[in-house]
């Protein structure tokens, strides 16, 4: 028997339902925990197996019926999932258990805000955002402009609708930042909502959005956010401190290290931010850029020294990040097509996980390589289905994403 079989014969004994799952204790940890946990990808503290298939080393399967691109995300030994089209479950870690699932609805709202959501179906789906969540929360962006916010036993706390303009081809994907008391959301530009109420507190007009999601930064003492169109945004009160200082993105999200922003796609290029405001405007500095090469959906991941970028090709740029010159750059031959004329497309980004860095694309191939100056491969592994969410971390556990449900490997 597989453990995809055991688990689907676990699910028909369970509720498939239950919006009335008693309340977790509030989660220890007070970081947000959001798209790559708090948008690096860094998980040093992780310890997960590095190999498993649907033979070996999966732990449980959660069904979720459905698919969706988000990621999951981890808080108070749950995990959070957003499914097509407007579909939010709590698993329990310890053994895969679906705790609740609820749906999102126009019906959520307020009379007079259920015109303003967005009727258009986009290609990527209304489940692209990966929801955030801290020790009480879990906040939730569809494609829609719906935004939600719900206690980690599925009650909701307040709904809303962001309503903006849909200026993306393929629909909304950026995924949503707590900074303090405010969640940031990204439709066709970066508002500001309340996160107790979802009331809007500013708009930041000139920080347009693409397909990748903001970042959050500090400058001294001053919290700020860094878009992927290159807008340094404070986020006290939405004041853009300086615009177009990163190179273009479409898809990719930018990372920051040690005071420095990291943007990479078709160009790579390191900022540094300002030790201090200066009034209204941060004096950035461009360190250095550099030229990559292919269409590139995974944003990159700078640890010990070094950024790692993988285009879509499977082909892997380890840059020096201090001077932005190549260190090496290597086709990895991780699958890019999965038979027919169905691509595969690297759409996860990649993850450091305990001593060990994390690659996958979109249909359940994963390999796992030693950071350093050069190419060391620990091992590739492969499961039935895979989806465009990122791997997770969780302590000794891996969350990886199927088609339509939620692998936990762990040994």
């Amino acid at each position: 028997m597989t453990p995809r079989l055991a688990s689907l014969l676990i699910a028909l004994a369970l509720p498939l339902v239950s919006v009335h799952a008693e309340e977790p204790a509030p989660a220890k940890d007070s970081q947000p925990s959001g798209w790559r946990g708090n948008g690096q990808g860094l998980n040093p503290d992780a310890a997960p197996p590095v190999e498993w298939s649907d033979e070996k080393n999966v732990k449980w399967i959660a069904e979720l019926g459905t698919t969706g691109y988000a990621s999951p995300v981890v808080a108070g030994g749950r995990a959070f999932v957003v499914c097509e089209p407007n579909e939010v479950s709590g698993i329990n870690l310890a053994d895969g258990k679906v705790l609740w699932t609820i749906n999102l609805e126009a019906a959520d709202l307020p009379e007079a805000e259920r015109e303003k959501l967005e009727k258009r179906v986009a290609e990527a789906g209304n489940a692209a955002p990966t929801p955030v969540c801290d020790g009480r929360s879990v906040y939730v962006v569809l494609n829609s402009g719906l935004v939600a916010s719900l206690d980690h036993a599925g009650k909701k706390n307040w709904t809303t609708v962001v309503s903006q303009e849909l200026t993306l081809e393929h629909g909304r994907s950026a995924s949503p930042i707590l900074v303090g008391d405010k969640l940031l959301v990204q439709m066709a530009h970066l508002v500001a909502l309340d996160a107790k109420n979802g009331k809007p507190l500013w708009e930041a007009k000139d920080a347009a959005a693409t397909y990748g999601s903001p970042v959050a930064a500090k400058i001294g003492e001053v919290d700020v956010a860094v878009t992927p169109n290159g807008c340094l945004v404070r986020v006290a009160d939405g004041k853009v401190l300086a615009k177009a200082i990163g190179v273009e993105l479409t898809n990719t999200s930018p990372v920051v290290k040690d005071g420095v922003v990291y943007f990479a796609e078709l160009e790579a290029k390191a900022v540094k931010l300002p030790d201090a405001l200066k009034g209204d405007l941060a004096d950035t500095k461009t360190l250095w850029e550099a030229e990559l090469d292919g269409e590139t959906f995974a944003s990159p991941l700078v640890h010990d020294g070094l950024l790692y970028s993988m285009n879509n090709y499977g082909v892997l740029h380890v840059l020096d990040a201090a001077t932005g010159k190549e260190v090496y750059t290597k086709e990895t031959g991780i699958p890019v097509t999965a038979g027919g004329d169905k691509e595969a497309n690297i759409y996860p980004s990649p993850t450091l996980a305990g001593k060990h860095i994390l690659f996958s694309n979109d249909k359940g191939d994963l390999f796992v390589i030693e950071p350093g100056k050069e190419y060391k491969e620990v091992k590739r592994n492969a499961l039935s289905s895979g989806a465009g969410g990122c791997p997770v971390p969780a302590g000794p556990r891996l969350l990886l994403r199927g088609e339509d449900c939620l692998y936990c490997v762990q040994e």
